[in-house]
């Protein structure tokens, strides 16, 4: 069962040509689907335009209920979290507050408290760190921390959008570690948009390669790593 389906998706922004062209894909309730290709081929959009930030057309549906024409702040109380690039800490606020601001829209609190200790112990270096201010953080400090906000909305679908962005490669694999983590102790949903696709590859369930606004291939990491011309035009 899918807890997300686009179908023949368009996407614009204001002022701006199209960049998706008929785009469909599906995240598995419980899985993991990424979505890799080069800078460029609408990766972000695909998540921007989930979110209702984009001009768009085609169906998206979410736990089968139609979310196309639904604006942000409706989508994102729905159950879906976006972490954008950039992390999007609040710096001027503690790892700790940071995780409350997280939960702000929440009214069971006693769950809120469950939720903060259980993300503290999927993210130690938060927990050692919860009385810092965000913007004492290393890079992949406040990415962990991005999402772990995110996480205390109490979403059932997270939006990635390149976790290793800006990272060194040890730290990238620290905070690959961890979202791999989420997914073995969660039934968090994700669409994880990368360009580290061997990353990527580990961790997803199913793989949409774009190019140009377009789906140019998908299937299980194994199908697309099994052709030898998806492996060298889009996998490295």
């Amino acid at each position: 069962m899918n807890i997300l389906t686009l179908d023949d998706v368009h996407a614009a922004y204001p002022g701006a040509g199209r960049v998706l062209h008929g785009v469909s894909l599906a995240v598995a309730t419980g899985g993991v689907t990424a979505v890799l290709g080069a800078n460029g081929a609408g990766k972000t959009t695909t998540l921007r335009t989930i979110s209702g930030i984009t001009h768009r057309r085609g169906a998206i549906r979410f736990e089968d209920r139609d979310i196309t024409g639904l604006r942000t702040d409706k989508i994102a109380r729905l159950g879906i979290a976006h972490v954008p690039q950039g992390r999007g800490t609040l710096t001027g606020l503690t790892v700790r507050e940071n995780l409350e601001a997280g939960a702000v829209m929440r009214k069971d609190r006693a769950g809120v408290r469950s939720d903060m200790q259980r993300y503290l112990e999927v993210f130690p270096r938060l927990a050692e760190r919860s009385g810092q201010r965000a913007n004492t953080l290393s890079g992949g400090e406040q990415q962990m921390l991005a999402i772990a906000r995110a996480l205390m909305g109490g979403p059932r679908l997270l939006l990635l959008d390149e976790p290793s962005l800006g990272l060194a490669p040890k730290v990238t694999q620290d905070v690959f570690r961890t979202i791999a983590a989420l997914k073995e102790q969660t039934t968090i949903s994700m669409l994880l948009v990368e360009q580290n696709s061997a990353l990527a590859l580990q961790l997803a369930d199913h793989v949409v390669l774009l190019e140009n606004g377009r789906v140019a291939a998908s299937g299980t990491p194994d199908d697309l790593l099994a052709s030898d011309a998806i492996r060298r035009a889009y996998l490295g």
